[in-house]
């Protein structure tokens, strides 16, 4: 009863978590509060009215376009609507219990940050401490025993990445990796533990080398900087669903 009831209220709200997710997309880069002030339109600043904010459905009804101003609001938004929903659906075919509930907070969070980063080459280091407090907070409620494996795990996922990013700056003189994809790394290691961060690395590192293929492919312009986020994120949702690759 508890698992049928904890899926369709997480259901239900989860395309208003994608809009939210949407908002912090566009507020946490430029530095506005998302805790106080209405939502408005991003090019006339009209505040928006409960017609704007239901989640897919009002994309659809003004036609992707704001009724004011006529500016095309951004496909992203319902796209993160309609994903924060599968992030469920996902989740339940995988997962149970309070481990559901942790998999729709993992997988809503590593969203906002690969959207964060894909759009402006930055990963916020609170996003990346948000995701490292859950993982803890999960694992000393659901298994303390865990908590070794999990701490090694970030620290290993820092590391690697640090030693990475500095050995490609000494060699290259340039910038290779950003700051903040140790970071992330060591708190998607919290997450999947020591045993899977060789996994997400393999997973990461073949997404993003599919993505250069892609975009070659097709005549996609690439920019210099490849957000690394993406394909980290991609990474530890696959592991921490399906666990480390052999097991």
């Amino acid at each position: 009863m508890f698992q049928n009831e904890v899926f369709f209220l997480l259901l239900l709200i989860s395309p208003f978590i994608g809009s939210f997710l949407g908002m912090l997309s566009y507020r946490v880069p430029r530095h506005i509060p998302f805790i106080t002030g209405r939502s408005c339109c991003d090019a006339c600043n009209r505040t928006l009215s409960i017609i704007d904010l239901i989640p897919i459905f009002s994309y659809v009804l003004l036609q992707g376009k704001c009724c004011t101003c006529k500016n095309k609001i951004p496909l992203l938004y319902p796209l993160l609507e309609a994903w924060a929903v599968i992030v469920v659906l996902w989740a339940a075919s995988e997962t149970t219990h309070y481990l559901f509930i942790a998999t729709c907070c993992f997988g809503w969070l590593l969203t906002l940050i690969a959207v964060i980063d894909f759009q402006h080459t930055l990963i916020p280091p609170r996003l990346s401490i948000t995701l490292a407090l859950a993982a803890l907070g999960f694992w000393a409620l659901e298994n303390p025993a865990f908590l070794k494996d999990a701490i090694i795990g970030a620290i290993i996922g820092i590391s690697f990445l640090e030693v990475c990013r500095i050995v490609f700056l000494y060699l290259r003189k340039k910038q290779g990796l950003g700051g903040g994809d140790p970071l992330l790394f060591g708190a998607i290691g919290l997450w999947v533990g020591w045993q899977g961060l060789a996994t997400v690395m393999l997973i990461a590192t073949f997404a993003a080398l599919s993505y250069v293929v892609l975009c070659r492919g097709t005549a996609r312009k690439l920019s210099e900087r490849i957000p690394f986020a993406p394909f980290l994120a991609i990474g530890g949702w696959v592991t921490w669903l399906y666990g480390p690759l052999g097991t």
